[in-house]
C-alpha cells in the first residue's frame, strides 16, 4: 500500500482514497478495515484515517492520519480528509464493516462509465458471530432512507464529498446523499461488496422498522465453509485480543474471496 507522500502526486486512473472517520467508540476495529483494504484488487487505495478521538492515534503504517479531534463535526473531518489526497474518487468506510477484496475496483469501474452519478452505493451482507450469512440488505430499497452502515458501501466523487454540511447535530452524510439521489446523480451497485454484524446492525433500528428496510433474511443460514484450523486460531487470537469481535471463519471467507459473486 503507497503511503501518503507517494499518492499525493499519483496520476494512475485506479487510484482511489479510503476514508475512514474514527472516533473513541470504534478506534479498536480500524486494524481489520486497514487489513481488507491492503487485500483490495487492481486499485492502488491511499489511506485516509480521520482521527476524531480525545486522545489522538498517533501514525498508522500505510494511512494518512488527520488529526481532527473530537470537537470538530463529522462534516469538517471529511473536508479536512481532502485536503490531504488528491484523488478524485473517495470510498466512505465504517470501522468494523468489512470490505470484500473486490469492492474498490468494481465501484471504481461504475463510476468511471457513469459519469452522470456522483455517488454510488452497493449492498451488504449480515454475519452472526459464527460467520453465519444471516441477510443482505439492499440500502437503494429502502422505503424513506438507507439502512445502518449505508455509508461503508459509498464511494463518492470529491466534488461532491466537498459540499458535505458542517453541522455537528444532523446526519450530513444523510442528508448529501438524499440531495443527490433527488437530482437523480446516485447509482447502486446490487452486489454485495460490504459485510457487517447482524448484532450491531439491529440494533441500530426499531423492529417496526425492518420491514421499511429491504431486508432479505437467509433462512437458514449459510455456514462458512469447514476449516479445521478455526478452534485453534480463534483459541489463539483469544488470547491475544479477548474482546475481538471478528471471528476467523468471516476473516478467511473474505481474505480469500469466498463472498465474491
Amino acid at each position: 500500500m503507497p503511503d501518503g507522500d507517494s499518492v499525493m502526486h499519483s496520476t494512475t486512473t485506479n487510484y482511489v482514497a479510503v476514508f475512514i472517520p474514527v472516533d473513541d467508540t470504534n478506534w479498536h476495529a480500524l486494524p481489520v478495515n486497514m487489513a481488507d483494504i491492503e487485500r483490495q484488487r487492481d486499485v492502488k487505495p491511499h489511506v485516509v484515517v480521520l482521527d476524531r478521538t480525545a486522545e489522538g492515534l498517533g501514525p498508522i503504517e500505510g494511512a494518512t492520519v488527520v488529526e481532527v479531534g473530537n470537537e470538530e463535526s463529522l462534516g469538517e473531518a471529511y473536508r479536512m480528509g481532502l485536503k490531504h489526497t488528491k484523488a478524485d474518487l473517495i470510498a466512505l468506510n465504517i470501522p468494523g464493516v468489512r470490505s470484500l477484496p473486490n469492492r474498490l475496483t468494481l465501484q471504481r469501474t461504475d463510476l468511471a462509465i457513469n459519469r452522470h452519478i456522483d455517488l454510488v452505493t452497493s449492498n451488504m451482507v449480515l454475519v452472526d458471530e459464527e460467520g453465519c450469512l444471516t441477510a443482505e440488505v439492499d440500502p437503494d430499497k429502502a422505503d424513506e432512507a438507507p439502512t445502518p452502515f449505508w455509508q461503508a458501501g459509498v464511494m463518492i466523487r470529491r466534488t461532491e464529498l466537498s459540499r458535505i454540511g458542517r453541522s455537528d447535530n444532523l446526519p450530513v452524510e444523510l442528508f448529501l446523499y438524499m440531495r443527490l439521489r433527488a437530482q437523480g446523480r446516485t447509482g447502486h451497485m446490487d452486489t454485495v461488496l460490504t459485510v457487517g454484524h447482524a448484532g450491531d446492525f439491529f440494533a441500530l433500528i426499531e423492529d417496526s422498522l425492518k420491514e421499511a428496510m429491504a431486508i432479505r433474511n437467509i433462512n437458514p443460514p449459510i455456514r462458512p465453509s469447514p476449516d479445521k484450523f478455526a478452534n485453534d486460531r480463534r483459541a489463539f487470537d483469544a488470547r491475544l485480543n479477548p474482546k475481538s469481535s471478528v471471528s476467523d471463519a468471516l476473516d478467511r471467507m473474505i481474505r480469500e474471496g469466498t463472498f465474491d459473486r
